[in-house]
């Protein structure tokens, strides 16, 4: 009786097509949950900053109800599809070796996991705000109820900035170290420098354009950085290793 064969995963061309799907369903993924964050905070305030307790609570109190609960669902049906994203950056990653591309993507997931659960929290906290207001409640009471909300779901917000802030990092250091499947300038684009460039920008246009970009900002530079990465990798067949040989070579 002859023995099965081994598995060795799947061919070149196989993985090549799981990049495509999976960068394409990050992309996609990532703008739908743009979509989200315009539906469930815009509202033209000029001068909001999305990284701001107060400006948050200001806009997300004057959403309607609808916006609310659409832009919630958009998100988080959206978001989670986005770190399908995380693929392309694992594969480009890889031929590096599992001990650098594997803590990378573990933080990014879990900053993608705690994001969706802070754009979760944003509409029951805009519809408390508008019942409060109908309701009459004291600025007392407001004021008491806002900290506590600001206890609990504020450090979410410094929680994911602090993942993406250290999985930057070993992003930079990997791929500018070589042995992957990025060329070494993609170190420059990356999330941080992304955020300066698209923040930069932002503030040449118009305000409530600029605070519409604010807004989605973090989603965006996901679209941004998959889509650069699928693209750079839609035609490469090569193993880990061929790759890793291509770099010494």
């Amino acid at each position: 009786m002859s023995e099965a064969p081994a598995f060795i995963g799947p061919d070149v061309h196989s993985e090549r097509t799981m990049l495509r799907i999976a960068g394409v369903v990050g992309v996609v993924g990532a703008l739908l949950g743009c979509v989200g964050d315009i539906y469930l905070t815009y509202v033209p305030v000029e001068g909001a900053m999305p990284n701001r307790w107060d400006d948050v609570l200001s806009l997300v109190s004057q959403i309607p109800p609808e916006r609310l609960a659409l832009g919630q669902y958009l998100g988080v049906f959206g978001i989670p599809f986005g770190m399908a994203g995380l693929w392309a950056i694992y594969r480009a990653l890889r031929p590096a070796g599992p001990r650098w591309a594997l803590p990378m993507i573990v933080l990014a997931f879990f900053g993608y996991c705690v994001g969706v659960s802070y754009h979760a929290q944003l509409a029951p906290l805009g519809s408390y705000l508008q019942l409060a207001a109908e309701s009459g409640a004291g600025p007392e009471l407001l004021a008491q109820h806002n900290a506590s909300m600001h206890s609990y779901l504020w450090p979410n917000m410094l929680v994911v900035q602090g993942l993406f802030g250290m999985m930057t990092i070993l992003y930079i250091v990997v791929v500018a170290r070589g042995h992957t499947r990025l060329p070494r300038w993609m170190a420059l684009v990356n999330p941080i420098t992304l955020a300066i460039v698209c923040g930069g920008l932002a503030m040449l246009l118009p305000p409530l354009v600029e605070l519409r970009i604010n807004l989605m900002f973090f989603n965006l530079l996901s679209a941004i950085w998959f889509a650069l990465a699928t693209a750079l990798q839609w035609n490469d067949l090569r193993s880990d290793s061929e790759v890793v040989a291509a770099s010494l070579g």
